[in-house]
């Protein structure tokens, strides 16, 4: 079981995935839940099977019990379900009763609040030798300032209701961006639907997407961007962290989902269109989206299951800033070039005006 909760004021509102084991089909039901939000944190729902959706095994999308029953016609499904529950802090405790089964779940919420990805500590000059020698067209990578668990932006938020996401936050941002984007996007295009994800998260929005490039010195430049030549030199000696990731491995390996309202977990590597993003080409940038929360988690969980290694880190210290700077420079790795227009010109020539 899945579920999947934003705080609303009084009530706690999202999605419950119930997941029957790889040998039924469809593999679960989906079911919308509003839980009010009181003093004993105590909740009880009674659903009927107009209120919950079977899921397409093929897709992790729910769709209609005409097709359900054109698709299993000899399999009997339950027609009510019955919630009864207590939220304990991070942990739900959920009596479920069916017309088939009476049974008692316990959820714990997943925290994540640091890594869990054992690194690798290198020296700059150690770091160019290893990814030098990695298949271009095999690896992505992905900098960050800090050791920080591998999320996203919109996880950071606490929020998990993608359809939420989609019916609020996507509508209301379409509204008010399209008299002011060169392109107006038609979100029924999926290339175009991509493509304004993109540029939201280009530009700060909280997305359920992550940010990586082909290139791991571009992914170097996002790790020490912003880390100050002083900062950096202070003594405590922290780290950047560098994510490398077996793309071509975890494509061939894993169906690829294009879509952000699928109730199953995935983590998918999406190419977007350029549209309105100007920075996506000369970032050399690719994505992933997932509606999981505890990325490093889920892909340990696939490397076993595969017995492969997908997912690795380096670690680089603070104060290797400035050589990496300076090397970073001459290639033409600079806010200047891949930040095209006022902003990228003034970080530019700040970084080299001024010693901050």
């Amino acid at each position: 079981m899945i579920l999947n909760l934003d705080e609303r004021g009084r009530t706690a509102e999202g999605r419950m995935f119930v997941h029957f084991g790889p040998t039924y089909s469809p593999p679960g039901l989906v079911f919308f839940l509003s839980i009010p939000q009181n003093k004993t944190n105590r909740f009880s729902i009674s659903l009927d099977k107009n209120s919950f959706f079977p899921i397409d095994a093929s897709s992790g999308l729910q769709y209609s019990w005409t097709e359900f029953d054109r698709q299993f016609p000899e399999k009997p499904f339950t027609q009510s379900f019955k919630f009864a529950g207590e939220r304990k802090g991070a942990e739900f405790q959920i009596q479920v009763e069916t017309d088939q089964v009476i049974g008692t779940i316990r959820l714990s919420q997943r925290q994540q609040k640091s890594s869990s990805l054992a690194s690798q500590r290198l020296s700059w000059s150690e770091f160019k030798e290893k990814v030098n020698g990695l298949d271009s067209n095999r690896f992505i990578y992905r900098g960050q300032n800090q050791t920080w668990p591998l999320r996203t932006s919109f996880h950071r938020t606490k929020r998990a209701d993608l359809s939420r996401f989609l019916a609020e936050d996507i509508q209301t941002l379409h509204r008010r961006l399209s008299g002011q984007t060169k392109h107006v996007f038609d979100l029924t295009q999926p290339l175009q639907n991509g493509a304004f994800f993109n540029m939201l998260q280009h530009h700060g929005y909280p997305t359920p997407i992550l940010d990586w490039s082909h290139s791991p010195y571009v992914s170097a430049f996002f790790a020490f961007r912003g880390l100050s030549s002083e900062k950096s030199q202070d003594g405590r000696n922290p780290y950047v962290r560098i994510f490398v990731f077996d793309m071509q491995e975890w494509v061939r390996d894993y169906s690829q989902v294009s879509m952000l309202d699928v109730v199953t977990p995935h983590f998918s590597v999406q190419e977007f269109m350029a549209l309105n993003n100007d920075r996506l080409v000369p970032q050399q940038g690719i994505a992933t989206v997932t509606n999981v929360d505890d990325i490093e988690r889920y892909i340990a969980e696939r490397e076993t299951e595969r017995g492969k290694n997908y997912l690795s880190a380096i670690d680089i210290a603070w104060n290797a800033r400035d050589e990496v700077v300076k090397d970073l420079n001459l290639m033409g790795i600079t806010a200047g070039s891949l930040f095209p227009g006022i902003d990228g010109a003034c970080e530019d020539v700040k970084e080299r005006l001024f010693n901050i």
